[in-house]
């Protein structure tokens, strides 16, 4: 009886030995679970911060692109109005002079064709600032109002039969003129040239 008792007691304590051998690995498992999802919570908050410190960075970068664009653009509106200043003035003598109105008597037909030279050497030195719709527009009105190549040294000529009946005249002035009426311009396209080129004078500086 008593081997009997033993041996049913050592039989329960095998079987529990088998349930917890049974039992463990799944424990470990468990727990191995446990740890690779707290790695891989822990990598990817450093992945989420990576991302947003990208982001701002990403972001930063933008905003001082934009704010070097925009400065920029505000030094070339400055320079576009310091060359309108002091070029529109005299570009608005040529059509006072063309319309004969304003001041157009107290003007002179040699210092009209200087004019056009210094005019032209302002636009051709800082041609780089400008659209080429601009210079187009310009060289369309200065086109109309002086006619080039004329010889040898000979001055440009402002396309319009000479003005006797200015205040100041004098014989000299004649050959600022053209004699051919083929070369010469009517007020009409004069003026709307100028139209267009003060419409593109507008939107190069941002006041269209």
């Amino acid at each position: 009886m008593l081997a009997t008792a033993s041996s049913a007691v050592a039989r329960v304590v095998a079987e529990t030995r088998n349930r917890q051998s049974t039992l463990t690995p799944t424990r470990d498992i468990f727990l191995i679970m446990q740890i690779d999802w707290s790695e891989v919570a822990k990598w990817g908050s450093w992945a989420s911060a990576a991302v947003g410190l990208f982001a701002i960075t990403l972001g930063w970068r933008f905003a001082k692109a934009h704010e070097r664009r925009q400065w920029r653009n505000q030094k070339l509106t400055e320079k576009r109005l310091g060359i309108f200043d002091a070029t529109a003035p005299t570009i608005n003598d040529l059509l006072c002079f063309w319309k004969e109105v304003g001041n157009w008597k107290e003007l002179n037909p040699p210092d009209l064709v200087k004019s056009k030279r210094r005019l032209d050497k302002t636009v051709h030195v800082n041609e780089a600032l400008f659209s080429d719709r601009f210079r187009s527009a310009y060289f369309d009105f200065i086109h109309a109002c002086f006619k080039t190549f004329n010889g040898p040294g000979e001055d440009a000529k402002l396309r319009m039969k000479g003005k006797r009946d200015l205040p100041t005249w004098q014989s000299g002035w004649e050959n600022c003129f053209c004699a051919d009426p083929a070369d010469q311009t009517a007020t009409e396209v004069v003026e709307e040239k100028y139209s267009c080129l003060m419409k593109m004078f507008a939107k190069e500086i941002g006041a269209d």
